[in-house]
């Protein structure tokens, strides 16, 4: 089956080493401005373990329109009961309801297209057209120029909401981005020891431990330490429920057998109020650092260069010489600066992304 993963501006080589590393038979079609379209005999479900992509679809139609009738014919003939028959399995719950999801990079009046086929599309699903619930049949039309991809979302949310993330602060990271930072500091790797001295709310730490490492952490704000803790324990909670591990004996509460379950896979979990640059972790202790640094919009920093010199030397100090930091940030050019002062690098991959308005780079430093 054809699918369409859909990125971040710029995360795009990530999303692909994630898929082909944890999909064995995938088949890359086509890497592009924030779309990987890929094809698999993969059960669908293990599509929705992949952390990386900002959402998954199941690719119903690629075609190019001259006219808004055009648009109308082809993707009316696309085949809507085949997609139901293959999401079946992870979506008993879907209500006979479907909305539409636009998107991509164009020019066009997209409403114009899609306002005109709704009764159509109904009459051809068999299903009302829901407006403002994009829980059930979302079919997302992405466009890029002239060209149109059709596709139907295999889950009830986007892959990028994550159930443990109940508390956040402005400024807060999206969760498709947090996990490919750690992917592109792992490789896909567990069993290491991370650490994010800017946790924030606590995404990244969430993400390295859901994928079986150990985290540490923590913030100057004693709020977001709070947040990180709670969302942690969210995180812990549905780690165990997707392990399916046997209910312990008696009436222990299911927060005591996630700790257990910590313990017995020798994870570490332990986060706490501290200043970036100046902490109390040993020397050479982490393989990976993992941080979204404060740009100076959402978190007011009164001077970046000296914050991101002085974290950076800090990472230097507790992050074993062969380990791998990871950072993103507004100014690469401060990183970069520094890095070379204070470690012996090997190597500097940059990413540069696109969200929400803003351009960072996401720097991984490799010691």
């Amino acid at each position: 089956m054809k699918y369409i993963a859909y990125c971040t501006k710029g995360t795009e080589p990530v999303v692909k080493g994630e898929l082909l590393k944890r999909i064995k038979d995938a088949k890359i079609f086509e890497e592009a401005d924030k779309r990987i379209i890929f094809g698999t005999k993969a059960r669908i479900e293990d599509l929705t373990k992949l952390r990386c992509p900002d959402d998954i679809g199941i690719l119903i139609g690629e075609f190019t329109a001259s006219s808004t009738q055009d648009f109308s014919k082809k993707i009316l003939s696309s085949d809507f009961s085949s997609v139901l028959v293959a999401i079946h399995p992870i979506r008993k719950d879907l209500k006979p309801k479907f909305s539409i999801t636009l998107g991509g990079v164009t020019g066009l009046d997209l409403a114009e297209y899609t306002d005109k086929i709704i009764p159509e599309l109904s009459q051809v699903t068999g299903f009302k057209f829901e407006e403002k619930d994009h829980s059930n049949f979302d079919i997302r039309i992405f466009v890029d120029e002239k060209k149109f991809y059709v596709s139907v979302r295999i889950t009830k949310l986007p892959l990028y909401k994550r159930e443990y993330k109940e508390f956040e602060k402005e400024g807060s990271l999206k969760p498709s981005i947090a996990a490919c930072m750690v992917y592109s500091t792992t490789g896909g790797e567990s069993g290491l020891k991370i650490v994010d001295n800017f946790c924030g709310s606590g995404t990244i730490l969430c993400e390295a431990l859901a994928t079986g490492n150990s985290v540490c952490g923590g913030d100057v704000d004693s709020e977001s330490v709070g947040f990180t803790l709670k969302n942690l324990e969210n995180s812990k909670l549905k780690t165990l429920r997707q392990r399916r591990l046997p209910a312990q004996t008696g009436t222990m509460p299911r927060g005591r057998q996630a700790n257990l379950w910590l313990e017995s896979s020798n994870l570490k979990v332990e986060v706490k109020i501290l200043n970036a640059t100046k902490t109390s972790w040993p020397n050479n202790f982490f393989d990976c650092a993992v941080s979204n640094l404060p740009y100076g919009k959402q978190v007011k920093v009164s001077n970046i260069t000296t914050l991101y010199r002085d974290a950076l030397k800090e990472y230097a100090r507790i992050v074993r010489p062969s380990g791998t930091i990871c950072l993103l940030g507004t100014r690469p050019e401060i990183i970069k600066k520094y890095a070379k002062e204070y470690l012996k690098i090997s190597k500097i991959e940059e990413f540069k992304l696109g969200f929400l308005g803003q351009m960072p780079t996401l720097q991984v430093i490799r010691k």
